[in-house]
């Protein structure tokens, strides 16, 4: 019997993700069918990291974060995407991802002590 709980957790488990999966691919087409693209940012860094992008109504903002960090935006053509992230913890890597419906289209890394990585787009 215990075996079995740990089989029905694991099949519930995979349920959600299936469910989260097809959630998302439906998403994506919404915005496919109206012109838009869903645009994601990711920030990953060992503590704490210094953020600059480009938001939702085309302006820079900029927070101080603890990754991992992520961002949706639904943007028209002609959007250009952009993050940068800077490395406060002084180790260890800073990554930022720019991912289009949900498609991974930049990634940038830096390994250097404070580095910045920058990844950017025009959709």
């Amino acid at each position: 019997l215990a075996k079995l709980g740990v089989q029905e957790r694991f099949d519930d488990a995979e349920s959600a993700r299936t469910s989260a999966i097809n959630e998302e691919k439906r998403k994506i087409a919404e915005a496919k069918a109206a012109g838009l693209f869903i645009v994601d940012y990711e920030v990953l860094a060992p503590e704490r990291a210094s953020l600059t992008y480009r938001n939702q109504d085309g302006s820079t903002e900029q927070h101080d974060v603890n990754p991992p960090w992520r961002l949706r935006l639904v943007q028209p053509s002609g959007f250009h995407a952009y993050i940068s992230a800077q490395n406060e913890s002084g180790y260890g890597s800073v990554i930022v991802r720019l991912y289009v419906n949900g498609v991974e289209v930049k990634t940038a890394q830096s390994s250097s002590k404070y580095g910045i990585a920058t990844a950017s787009g025009r959709l």
